[in-house]
């Protein structure tokens, strides 16, 4: 009897030590922190010099803690860094050259923590990678989703169209006056300039309106310029004719 008993012990130890085996092989190791990271632009095609931004989103899988967490940016050396933000966690970052490394310490199994990146697009047309990158200090036993690359195309920035409904003076060509002027871009985000014909400039002129007769008052004219040219600094241009000062 005990023979017996002996022996369905020792079988059921076989047993037990080969599905241990077999269940980490299938399973993987069942230790470390697997940090992954993923990303994405704001936009993937900025206008040069425009602003735009980078999300990187920093994930542990556990199974345990990942210990001093960094996530480093490596940006275009063609484009400007502008700041760095981190949400989810206590975390801060840092530039050194084109690289923004960012701080996230420790990471509990099932965290996330986001970073964003805010940067201005190259002024040059063309395609530009920037590769976020995860590490810690903890055991990884998945390094392929540690690091993530993401491509932006800029492009030449739209030219604006600008309408002006009034250039009115009571300036004349032997005698100085007012002049009232009211443009508008079809963006609202770029500076209107007024320019006499021989180039030199009037003033700025309010985009969209103005708090003095629904446009902007011009400092005194010496002379009525006859043809008044709005730019913009988004490269918009028109040129109209003054005429006789209206209310």
């Amino acid at each position: 009897m005990l023979k017996l008993r002996f022996k369905w012990l020792v079988v059921l130890a076989a047993f037990t030590a080969f599905a241990s085996a077999s269940g980490a092989m299938a399973g993987g190791s069942s230790t470390g922190a697997d940090v992954q990271v993923s990303g994405s632009a704001s936009t993937g095609s900025p206008n040069a010099g425009s602003s735009y931004s980078y999300t990187f989103q920093v994930k542990n899988s556990g199974p345990e803690s990942a210990t001093s967490v960094v996530l480093s940016d490596s940006l275009p050396p063609e484009a400007g860094f502008n700041s760095a933000t981190v949400n989810g966690v206590s975390g801060s970052c840092s530039l050194v050259d084109v690289v923004v490394s960012c701080d996230l310490g420790t990471l509990a199994s099932g965290t996330q923590a986001t970073v964003v990146v805010n940067a201005y697009a190259p002024t040059t047309v063309g395609t530009y990678s920037s590769t976020g990158s995860v590490s810690s200090g903890t055991a990884d036993p998945n390094l392929g989703n540690n690091s993530v690359t993401v491509t932006i195309q800029v492009k030449t920035p739209a030219v604006d169209t600008i309408k002006v409904t009034k250039c009115y003076t009571n300036a004349t060509a032997d005698s100085g006056g007012q002049m009232l002027i009211k443009a508008s871009s079809s963006d609202t985000t770029v500076r209107l300039f007024a320019y006499r014909p021989d180039g030199t400039l009037m003033g700025e002129v309010q985009n969209g309106g103005g708090s003095r007769y629904g446009g902007t008052v011009m400092p005194w004219q010496p002379y009525d310029p006859v043809n008044v040219t709005i730019r913009s600094s988004s490269g918009g241009s028109i040129t109209v004719p003054t005429t006789p000062f209206q209310v």
